[in-house]
């Protein structure tokens, strides 16, 4: 819709029941990034600005992505991911980065049970920042930082 709340468009439209989360345009408008979650289809898709042509560009349904954000060159996204395994693993929630073009994966963050959200890109796309938030016994840790 435009910033004056009208011509609504409903773009993407999945089959019920199915959630999406965090949509966010491309730097270029052409396309969309979100997470879907339902119906053993879940993941993060892209499609083009219409919602055609649609692509689950990650596949693994004990994962489950979110919060993704694209670099500002359109050729990689950022995305959390949790890895859900039973008993869980010490470190369930980290940071990933995709290549778009070449579909290659690289994890950004290791090694820590703290909840990270990836936020943005530097302009440059050779950068990106993230909150963590450590789960201490206190209301305000001070090993948290952004």
């Amino acid at each position: 819709m435009d910033v004056k709340g009208h011509n609504v468009r409903h773009i993407l439209q999945p089959e019920l029941p199915t959630t999406i989360y965090d949509p966010s345009w491309s730097p270029d408008s052409r396309y969309i990034l979100y997470y879907q979650d339902g119906r053993g289809n879940s993941g993060l898709f892209i499609t083009d600005d219409n919602g055609n042509h649609t692509v689950n560009v990650t596949q693994d349904p004990t994962k489950k992505e979110g919060a993704p954000a694209w670099s500002p060159n359109r050729h990689q996204i950022a995305y959390r991911r949790i890895i859900e395994t039973k008993p869980p693993p010490p470190n369930p929630l980290q940071i990933y980065t995709m290549s778009v073009d070449e579909a290659s994966v690289t994890t950004l963050t290791s090694g820590s049970n703290a909840s990270r959200i990836p936020l943005a890109w530097h302009p440059d796309g050779r950068q990106t920042l993230f909150a963590t938030l450590s789960f201490l016994n206190t209301p305000f840790d001070t090993e948290s930082d952004i």
